[in-house]
Formats: structure tokens, sequence, C-alpha cells
């Protein structure tokens, strides 16, 4: 795959790029920290 790619991909879904290249248990930490830190940033906000 092209790396060019893989960057703008990872930098849409971090964690994505290092499951393509073969790193995947690093790839899914960096994918499940990156979807705790928005459940943790969206779920406060939601107070009206």
């Amino acid at each position: 795959m092209n790396k060019k790619l893989i960057m703008i991909i990872s930098f849409f879904f971090p964690g994505i790029g290092q499951i393509i290249l073969g790193e995947v248990k690093k790839g899914i930490v960096m994918l499940i920290i990156y979807i705790i830190s928005w459940l943790l940033f969206i779920i406060p906000g939601m107070e009206y």
C-alpha cells in the first residue's frame, strides 16, 4: 500500500497505519486510546 495513503489514514484514525504496516498490537492500543480520549472529551461537553 502507498505510504502517503497510510499517512493520511493515520491522520484521521491513529493506529490504523500501524495495523496496516503489521504492528497490530501497537495499532490497536493507539486506536483504543484515541477512542477513549474522544469519549472523555465529548461526554463532559454534553452538559447544557
